[in-house]
């Protein structure tokens, strides 16, 4: 019997310890994105002026990455569905490891626009591909993923996003701006070698034909990058306007008649039209992005301008949210309540945002730092939720596409609250302008809430309201 316990403990072991192998090069790879995309917040001063370059002329390396990062997830989406996802997330790797070769010795600054920009391709393939893997390897063995698979996925992602300011100001103070890009070498030669425990038992080769020409959909996914496009130059520019709204809503009614007549289409408008509850995930994640980002982002320039602290103290009040962001992620995994998950999700923001309302020069760090607690937790909890939601809403054979959407919608949601910053703090991160947002974040969860109305109506179908008080 105890040599039965002890076999059974050391295959358990073994299985833990391939787990790990299998999720190691996932998480890096899904880290990626994030953390270039933050760290670059610290270093932009001195990389702007080390090629001469004055600092308004930073979002010429800003804005590739995201841009680039919201036309390419849904298309790598695409190729991870019809190819091999493990092949589309390796080629994001190395596409990654170009764009840092690049970066170091870029000889001026057309080349690290260059090197930005296949940035944005290489880590765009990391995110769908990964959750494409998990879902295809999970669906074979017939299991449901675990939940901490998803959490670790998710704790990874939001670290990234957060410490990477922190980490992209120390790395820029003792090696330079170059730091941000030599400390990617390690994070991609270690997900490429551990790439070699992703297994995928049924995947096998696919050939480059017309077949598989029409399961890419090529009209489909331009019409879309068209419309992305269009979108992205109405909300990221104040000229020409009027003349891109109308192009916009042509492209977006050409695209969704196109959709509705192929087999195989690029963005799947029946699946959303028969699960409409997949468009209200997308609409929430667009929503909790921008409320997110704007306090992310709005924080630490508020800090550094009202209350006098310096970059890099300023950082580190962040890192609580971080912190909590993380730990919150791990430990909802771990349930399969959305609506609850949400609903605290959303509590938790509004409060804080009912807090940022009362926040002004002379308040303690104490009280802000108990705020950006209060963020961190609703992070936690939002992105688990709406990621976890759509898991389970979405068919195997769309699993990449779905995700690499749903990350687009969100780095839509980004886009957004860099405008809305833009115009806020225009007179400076003041306690008016600070107000101002928090006013504008809590119309946001007022949206968020009625969003929530269809899940909602799930429980009350049963005719009962006790489930809804169970739930929460």
């Amino acid at each position: 019997m105890a040599y039965s316990k002890s076999i059974q403990t050391e295959n358990t072991g073994k299985k833990e310890k391939a787990e790990w192998k299998f999720l190691l090069p996932l998480i890096l790879g899904n880290m990626l994105n994030p953390l270039n995309s933050t760290m670059l917040a610290t270093a932009l001063t001195t990389l702007c002026h080390s090629f001469s370059k004055d600092i308004s002329e930073g979002p010429l390396l800003i804005v590739p990455l995201y841009v680039t990062a919201a036309i390419c997830m849904p298309l790598m989406g695409r190729l991870a569905d019809v190819f091999s996802a493990k092949r589309i997330n390796t080629a994001g790797l190395i596409l990654v490891f170009i764009s840092v070769l690049i970066g170091i010795w870029a000889p001026d600054f057309k080349w690290m626009i260059v090197s930005r920009t296949i940035l944005g391709v290489g880590t765009s393939a990391a995110y769908p591909s990964v959750m494409a893997i998990i879902k295809k390897r999970y669906t074979e063995q017939n299991i449901e993923v675990p939940g901490r698979i998803l959490g670790w996925v998710s704790m990874a992602s939001q670290i990234s996003i957060v410490i990477g300011p922190v980490l992209g100001g120390i790395i820029t103070e003792f090696m330079g701006w170059r730091g941000i890009f030599y400390i990617n070498i390690p994070l991609v030669v270690t997900a490429l070698y551990f790439s070699k425990y992703i297994s995928l038992p049924s995947a096998r080769p696919v050939r480059f034909n017309n077949e598989v020409l029409k399961k890419l959909d090529l009209p489909g996914a331009l019409l879309f990058t068209l419309s992305l496009i269009t979108l992205l130059v109405v909300l990221m520019t104040d000229t020409s306007i009027w003349l891109c709204i109308p192009i916009l809503i042509i492209l977006l009614i050409v695209l969704i008649l196109w959709e509705l007549k192929q087999d195989n289409p690029f963005i799947h408008v029946r699946m959303l039209i028969d699960k409409p509850t997949l468009s209200v995930i997308y609409m929430r994640s667009a929503l909790t992005n921008l409320v997110f980002f704007a306090l992310i982002y709005a924080l630490p320039q508020w800090l550094q301008e009202t209350k006098g602290i310096n970059p890099s103290h300023s950082g580190f009040i962040m890192l609580p949210l971080s912190l909590a962001s993380a730990s919150i992620a791990y430990l909802s995994s771990r349930s399969n309540n959305y609506l609850r998950l949400l609903v605290y999700g959303l509590l938790s923001l509004g409060i804080a945002c009912t807090g940022l309302l009362n926040i002004h020069a002379d308040s303690s760090l104490i009280f802000i730092t108990g705020m950006t607690l209060l963020f961190g937790i609703s992070i936690g909890l939002n992105i688990i939720a709406n990621q976890a939601s759509l898991y389970a809403e979405v068919p195997v054979e769309y699993t990449g596409i779905s995700f690499g959407l749903f990350r687009t919608v969100g780095n839509i949601g980004t886009i957004l609250s860099g405008s809305e910053l833009k115009e806020i703090f225009s007179h400076g991160a003041t306690d008016h302008a600070l107000h101002k947002l928090a006013t504008y974040s809590l119309i946001c969860c007022g949206l968020i809430f009625l969003l929530l109305i269809p899940l909602i109506k799930k429980y009350l179908n049963k005719k009962s309201i006790q489930p809804i008080i169970k739930s929460l």
